[in-house]
């Protein structure tokens, strides 16, 4: 190497000067500052978020805590073995503890009214993870025996171990009680609803607003050859199964029953049975009334009478035969002999004028007598056998009533009707009679008129009777207070004794008009 010649350096290019490395280093330390204070403000805004979210974290800790405390039911957290971890006050109250640190240190075992609840309740939260509303008998701090509805669930561990359980309890003691009556109430209402099922009497109830459709119908309507189902699903109309005949007045006296103030009503009508044929009812409807009066609901009975009904008819034909049977024999044998009495005292009294004057006149007494007798016959005989078998014996024994009604009560007394009537039933021809005379008698005694008239026709095989008068007339809305005075109730029994119905019109100061059609029996 040359003396002369200076040394190279290992850096390609020319020396740097010392204080160009003084500069770079200067640079890295800065560089390393502005780092550590970029680390630094990092590490304080994650402090500070850190803090911030603590405070978050507590404040919803606090509101968290406050809703498990302030929840009206109770809430629990324990362990496997039954040690119990957490409770809020709605728990503590319901197991009446008020000491929160002495009921931390309690089992949940100390608490069962039987110790085995909790084993079933257990592998039943293990197995499902969760209990629902599980139903258990817990036994108070202070004694009291109590029933809870449990909810639990089980949270385990990422190992799949149970670490606690935790759930709500209610108190359900007095729902229990509630449940208990009402299960009583329910089987009691089975078993009425059981024995009206098997009873006779069909039990329905319905609106009036409402077209007539039931709300309940009882099973016994199975006897009509109906199911309940007919009527209170399928909304049949139960008015449009009511003979033809007898579904308008019963139309216009529930309408009237409906609207009225009366609490109760009775009615009498053929109902057409399941398989076609019309069965005879009774009905007694009661009235469940808004303030306004009007009929809310319409509640009742209804009863198949047909038979009792025949029955009732048969006795009225064998007692309507031995009434007249009576009738003839007393103006048949008993007028006869006494009419042949009659004659022997008038000749006897002959004889007695010549040869035994003192006796003429005891003789006369007893010839008096003896017509007397005679003519206490034939009223009892009429009475008893009003209106004869002939074809035209209803008519005959009308225009007798209101011949007698016009000399015996000297009021105007007559009779409408056509001259070739004719009628062949003998129980419903003396049925309609004693119905006039009832009708007739009533105006008289209550409404006193100045005239009646007796109105009688007939319409195919149907024959129809009303008796008018132009009295003093009375109210409906009163006539079932009258109906014993006015003895409405023994025409309408007769009236319905012959498949017939009964009509009364009637009006304050405007007379009164009693209106009875039935149908002939087939001879």
């Amino acid at each position: 190497m040359d003396k002369g010649r200076k040394p190279q350096s290992n850096f390609s290019g020319r020396r740097r000067p010392l204080a160009c490395l003084s500069r770079a280093g200067s640079s890295r330390a800065a560089g390393r500052v502005e780092a550590w204070r970029r680390l630094s403000r990092r590490l304080r805004g994650a402090v500070a978020d850190f803090r911030r979210e603590e405070r978050l974290w507590r404040a919803r800790e606090r509101e968290v805590r406050g809703l498990f405390d302030r929840l009206p039911v109770g809430l629990y957290r324990t362990t496997v073995d039954g040690r119990i971890l957490d409770v809020n006050p709605a728990l503590m109250q319901i197991l009446a503890v008020s000491d929160r640190r002495r009921l931390l240190e309690c089992n949940v075992l100390d608490f069962y009214g039987q110790a085995g609840d909790r084993a079933v309740w257990q592998r039943r939260i293990e197995h499902d993870g969760v209990a629902r509303r599980v139903e258990l008998q817990l036994r108070r701090g202070d004694g009291v025996e109590i029933w809870v509805r449990d909810s639990g669930r089980a949270v385990r561990g990422r190992d799949g171990k149970t670490l606690f359980y935790e759930g709500c309890i209610e108190d359900v003691t007095g729902d229990r009680e509630v449940r208990e009556r009402l299960r009583q109430v329910f089987d009691r209402f089975r078993e009425l609803q059981e024995i009206i099922d098997r009873s006779p009497v069909v039990v329905f109830r319905w609106r009036p607003q409402q077209a007539h459709r039931m709300d309940f119908v009882s099973g016994s309507v199975r006897r009509l050859g109906y199911v309940p189902e007919d009527f209170t699903v399928h909304h049949r109309d139960w008015l449009s199964l009511v003979h033809p005949e007898d579904r308008e007045p019963l139309e216009e006296e529930l309408a009237d029953f409906a609207n009225g103030a009366d609490s109760t009503m009775a009615a009498t009508f053929r109902f057409r049975h399941g398989d076609g044929g019309y069965r005879w009812v009774e009905d007694a409807i009661f009235a469940t009334r808004h303030a306004s009066g009007k009929a809310e609901h319409l509640e009742g009975i209804l009863v198949d009478v047909t038979d009792r009904r025949e029955l009732q008819k048969q006795l009225l034909e064998t007692a309507s035969r031995e009434q007249r049977r009576i009738g003839r024999d007393l103006h048949d044998v008993l007028g006869q002999n006494l009419t042949a009495a009659a004659f022997l005292t008038a000749a006897l009294a002959h004889e007695a004028e010549q040869d035994f004057p003192r006796l003429v006149e005891p003789v006369a007494r007893i010839g008096e007598l003896v017509n007397q007798a005679i003519a206490q016959t034939r009223m009892l005989a009429r009475g008893l056998c009003p209106v004869e078998l002939e074809n035209h014996g209803l008519r005959q024994g009308l225009e007798e009533l209101a011949s007698s009604t016009r000399e015996l009560v000297q009021v105007e007394c007559t009779l409408d009707c056509d001259d070739d009537f004719a009628q062949n039933d003998s129980l419903l021809a003396t049925h309609f009679y004693y119905i006039a005379r009832e009708a007739v008698t009533n105006a008289i005694k209550h409404a006193s008129p100045n005239s009646i008239r007796i109105l009688l026709w007939r319409e195919g095989r149907r024959i129809g009777m009303a008796v008018e008068d132009d009295g003093l007339g009375f109210d409906l809305g009163q006539r079932r207070k009258q109906r014993r005075a006015l003895g409405l109730s023994l025409m309408k029994h007769r009236a319905e004794a012959v498949g017939g119905r009964l009509r009364v019109d009637s009006r304050p100061g405007r007379g009164t008009r009693v209106e009875v059609r039935a149908g002939e029996r087939r001879q």
